[in-house]
């Protein structure tokens, strides 16, 4: 290699930490976190194990809310939890089928923990993305509903319903700074989401929002999208609980690599990766200058193959690419002002109760099978 290329190789490894950080710790992080589990549970004397097996394509008949009657343990903790052993051969559910005899086991289970006060204003998407996010465990209820409640308990503390109808301070501002939006769908029918990482102004960033108001503002994001896609998923009466993301990578540059940024960056996926599981369908990463397609040539080896797959980093070419996907883009381009999500949040108050929205979408059927009254 000549002195030129090896000149480069410190700035392939400064971009190696931006992957790593910038996409890659959504699934990580929570990876981590698990394995932290593993050793602090290990000497845990064992619970019993969540009934159910692996998840089976629908079956009838199905369960209603008055036939499963379940013995329960005492009411689990993370303290003993089992350790993170995947269920051999598992395959995750898909999306939009209707819950399977396990899957409604499990959700009685968590029902009849959580009390059925809060069950009844849990949010039915988050519901189902708890049971399916921790079906691969041998302490599939038991963790799932773990899990749950510590999100429950996070939504009250930071009293999400509030940020969506009231939203944080300076937040046209922070939409400048801070570009991401709704821009089309997919083939299935999922949101695509562009977040515009290259165009972040970190200078105005920090000189205007405090990190304890970056995660205030990156909440309210993660919320309205939640509630963009339960709007989704009515309109097209499917269940839609995943999203697709456009990272755009033009403007990426030093300033990008500010410790400071990437240690919030890190935080805030780490903290949805526990509070919003199983939501991500895929990334496409667009404008990857040769440089980061370097690193992420260098990177890729290391990740699971699993993670792996949901990550295309895309050249010039990334609008045929995105295309023979599936995807349609709003106006068939990405604009250049990407939409505001707290005008969206604006357009989808003005049709329908944030009470309402809130708890998320469910297809009748499941809300039959679990003895919960359908919304008029």
């Amino acid at each position: 290699m000549d002195s030129a290329g090896l000149s480069r190789w410190p700035e392939v490894l400064m971009l190696a930490q931006v992957v790593l950080l910038y996409l890659l710790t959504t699934q990580l992080a929570k990876i981590q976190s698990q394995l932290k589990l593993v050793l602090t549970s290990a000497a845990v004397a064992s619970v019993p194990a969540a009934a159910g097996g692996e998840v089976q394509p629908q079956q009838s008949p199905r369960p209603s809310a008055s036939s499963v009657g379940v013995k329960l343990a005492r009411k689990p903790t993370l303290d003993n939890l089992l350790p993170d052993v995947p269920k051999k051969g598992f395959a995750p559910a898909c999306e939009w089928a209707l819950l399977s005899p396990p899957e409604l086991e499990v959700a009685q289970k968590v029902r009849a923990w959580l009390g059925e006060a809060r069950f009844a204003t849990t949010p039915r998407d988050l519901l189902v993305t708890f049971i399916r996010g921790y079906a691969y465990r041998a302490d599939w209820a038991e963790c799932a509903f773990v899990f749950l409640e510590r999100a429950l308990g996070w939504r009250e503390e930071v009293g999400v319903g509030r940020l969506v109808r009231d939203p944080p301070p300076d937040r046209n501002l922070f939409e400048e700074v801070c570009p991401s939006g709704p821009v089309g769908f997919d083939r299935d029918g999922h949101v695509v989401l562009c977040e515009r990482i290259g165009q972040t102004d970190v200078g105005r960033l920090f000189e205007h929002f405090a990190e304890e108001s970056y995660i205030q503002h990156q909440a309210y994001t993660r919320e309205v999208a939640r509630l963009y896609n339960a709007a989704n998923s009515k309109a097209k009466g499917r269940r839609l609980y995943k999203v697709v993301y456009v990272l755009d990578l033009r403007g990426m540059g030093v300033a990008h690599l500010n410790k400071r940024l990437l240690s919030l960056i890190k935080e805030v996926n780490e903290l949805f990766g526990w509070y919003y599981p199983e939501t991500v369908y895929q990334f496409y990463i667009i404008n990857a200058p040769l440089v980061f397609r370097t690193a992420w040539s260098i990177i890729k080896p290391w990740i699971h193959p699993i993670t792996a797959a949901k990550f295309a980093v895309l050249g010039g070419d990334w609008r045929k690419r995105l295309d023979q996907a599936g995807i349609s883009l709003t106006g068939g381009d990405l604009p250049r002002r990407l939409p505001s999500w707290k005008a969206e949040a604006e357009r989808l108050l003005e049709r329908e109760p944030l009470e309402t929205l809130s708890l998320g979408y469910m297809p009748h059927d499941d809300l039959a099978s679990l003895g919960i009254q359908a919304p008029g």
